[in-house]
């Protein structure tokens, strides 16, 4: 999904459980490797769309964000993509696997259908259009007024810092990308505070519940 796809740190789980299941169904280890490599770079992508999209139509979202979010909440969020660029880079080992897995992956989008390719990015976009929707959801039961563009950028706040952080499910960083959200476009920060962990009750930890009943459903019949 999008939700794991985008916190990459935190999906590490379901990037696994997704490939073994792949593998288990007779496909070699690059295929399962390809399939749930594509699969979330296309999320990212179109997440990643989807938002220049509605910054270079309605500039101003962003640029009220910008001026409201401190400049060491910037930084925090930029400094870890840049430290592992310059690690990754200066290490030649690494660097070689990182464009070998590249290559394998481009080899493997060639392969696949534009029509598929095209199903699979209109599902990101509707997973995407529906945790926005969720959390406007929320945050109007809050009496939280922000328009739908507005909470989408909040929602995308909240999958970059969860992205930077690396706990399970990107706790901490999810809940902190959001709440600074609607804080800088002036909800209160007590109603910031609530939208954010009821949203992140329904999204994160009451999902825990049925996802575990249907991995210990999957191991029993042998699927993983």
């Amino acid at each position: 999904s999008l939700h794991d796809a985008l916190p990459i740190s935190a999906g590490l789980g379901g990037l696994g459980l997704n490939g073994v299941y792949v593998y288990r169904r007779k496909h070699t280890l690059a295929e399962a490797t390809a399939v749930v490599s594509v699969n979330n770079l296309v999320g990212i992508a179109v997440h990643l769309f989807l938002l220049a999209v509605v910054l270079v139509f309605e500039p101003q979202l962003g640029r009220t964000l910008e001026s409201d979010i401190p400049a060491v909440v910037s930084w925090w969020l930029i400094a870890p993509l840049f430290l592992a660029i310059v690690v990754l880079g200066a290490i030649p080992a690494i660097h070689r696997q990182i464009l070998h897995f590249g290559l394998n992956i481009a080899k493997s989008v060639r392969k696949e259908h534009p029509r598929k390719l095209f199903l699979a990015a209109l599902l990101a976009v509707l997973l995407t259009a529906a945790y926005t929707a969720l959390l406007l959801c929320v945050a109007r039961s809050i009496g939280v007024g922000l328009s739908a563009l507005q909470t989408f950028i909040v929602f995308s706040m909240g999958m970059l810092v969860g992205t930077a952080t690396p706990t399970p499910g990107g706790l901490v960083g999810v809940e902190a990308g959001l709440f600074t959200g609607f804080v800088a476009y002036g909800v209160p920060k007590a109603d910031a505070a609530a939208v954010v962990l009821l949203f992140r009750l329904v999204t994160y930890w009451l999902p825990l519940i049925p996802g575990a009943v249907a991995l210990a459903a999957a191991r029993n019949r042998k699927l993983l």
